[in-house]
């Protein structure tokens, strides 16, 4: 059961993260100012920022949205 859980959350992450990149990449297409690109700048240097280094440092695993973690959930190790 919770295999499945897992299996179905993975797809619906990837499912929108694919909405988002199409999203981004339609409203880039239709603008009408060269400009309008750099309102994306900020939000995927964001977005790719916080998944890169919001690491577990032993077991690698993305910590997720939570804030003020004193141990990963999944290896154990101490965070701070």
């Amino acid at each position: 059961i919770m295999r499945d859980f897992v299996e179905e959350f993975k797809k619906k992450k990837r499912d929108r993260s694919i909405a988002a990149i199409v999203t981004i990449v339609a409203t880039l297409l239709c603008a009408n100012s060269p400009y309008t690109f750099l309102i994306f700048v900020p939000i995927v240097g964001f977005i790719i920022f916080s998944v890169k280094m919001w690491r577990c440092p032993n077991c690698d695993l993305y910590l997720g949205k939570a804030r003020n973690l004193k141990i990963c959930k999944a290896c154990g190790e101490k965070l701070v």
